[in-house]
């Protein structure tokens, strides 16, 4: 799971506009705790299963776990998105995992059938990768089960060309990739309102 300590004023900002910065940090902080009880419940108390939180954001690992408590974490190393996701993935199989799923902590609706219907798709033989596709044109979900570190090759990150471009590095590498159902994000102000069907929202604090 990434994640970034919501510092008001460095969380969420495309949201200040329409929350200001403590309202857009209280986003922040609550999508995330909705995400990690989450992935909470889907590892359980299954041995096979594990959680772990890669974060950033000016923060240090014992503030974190006075935030979301005790877990696995680990602080992103520095480059771009996909430099950061490629690390972390080679850390886990390194570590001896057989199949590794990342997510953000921006899309409300994911839950853990869906992450449950991430890691059964790794299962499959046929199977390279699964993804989750972002209204936007991101992805909130990516899986495999070895490193194919060319997939973040060349990504122009935070545009609506991502996932197609994720596409057709998994074309271009011979590999098969499970998609999964397209879910929304929430990270402009016009996203607020579709949030508010999932949890309570600051109210409107840009025209303060």
């Amino acid at each position: 799971m990434f994640t970034k300590y919501p510092h008001a004023g460095f969380a969420k900002t495309r949201l200040i506009p329409r929350l200001g910065a403590e309202g857009a940090a209280q986003v922040s902080r609550a999508l995330s705790e909705r995400c990690v009880s989450m992935a909470r419940s889907y590892v359980g108390g299954d041995p096979n299963r594990a959680m772990r939180i890669y974060y950033t954001g000016r923060t240090t690992e014992n503030e974190m776990k006075r935030w979301l408590s005790e877990a696995v974490y680990k602080q992103q190393c520095k480059g771009d998105l996909g430099e950061r996701m490629v690390n972390a993935l080679k850390q886990s199989f390194d570590d001896g995992a057989q199949r590794v799923v990342i997510v953000g902590t921006d899309i409300p609706a994911l839950d853990d059938v869906v992450l449950g219907d991430a890691f059964d798709a790794l299962k499959a033989n046929d199977v390279d990768v699964v993804g989750g596709p972002a209204e936007d044109g991101g992805y909130y979900l990516i899986g495999m089960k070895r490193l194919h570190a060319d997939l973040f090759r060349d990504v122009v990150w935070s545009t609506e060309s991502v996932f197609e471009t994720t596409r057709l590095r998994v074309r271009e590498n011979g590999l098969k990739m499970k998609e999964l159902g397209v879910l929304r994000d929430v990270d402009m102000p016009e996203d607020v309102e579709y949030l508010q069907t999932f949890m309570e929202v600051p109210p409107d604090l840009g025209s303060e």
